[in-house]
């Protein structure tokens, strides 16, 4: 049975209100007496117990697909704290804009570090990488600086680029 055919049926019992679907949740049972009116107008006891079994199979596969799905979630999540404690600096990049008050100046005329407390560890600039740019290091239009810090360094950075 393919998916859109159970879908199409999922459907058919909602608007009969034998069933409510509930995305991301499930498929839940709402009346008895709703599903029997069905079978009888409609299905014969055994191709019922057909669909109830297919049914049945398919919430077991779903069950299993939750589980495995819920296992690989873990995994990326240790993957991720281990990645975090080998490497506990915060990068985050800030682009210099067109009308940015900070172009022409160098981060030494700028005071960058005394204002914001984020290193600056490389610029990418047109295309290419300039690593470590020292206090001599004029800013342009566009300019996208890569800066190591926390969360608050980067609202001084934002700030003082705008």
């Amino acid at each position: 049975v393919s998916p859109e055919t159970i879908r199409r049926s999922m459907s058919l019992l909602a608007e009969l209100e034998v069933v409510e679907v509930q995305e991301s949740r499930g498929i839940f049972a709402i009346s008895k007496e709703n599903a029997v009116r069905y079978l009888e107008r409609h299905g014969s006891r055994d191709e019922t117990r057909k669909l109830l079994s297919r049914m049945q199979e398919l919430t077991n596969t779903k069950e299993e697909i939750n589980r495995e799905l819920y296992s690989i979630m873990q995994e990326l999540v240790r993957y991720g704290e281990r990645f975090t404690a080998s490497n506990p600096f915060y990068t985050y990049e800030s682009i210099v804009g067109e009308s940015s008050p900070t172009i022409g100046q160098t981060l030494g005329d700028l005071s960058f570090w005394q204002r914001t407390q984020a290193t600056v560890i490389a610029v990418r600039r047109k295309g290419s990488i300039i690593l470590s740019p020292g206090p001599d290091f004029a800013i342009e239009p566009l300019d996208v600086l890569i800066l190591v810090g926390d969360a608050e360094t980067r609202i001084k950075v934002d700030s003082l680029l705008s």
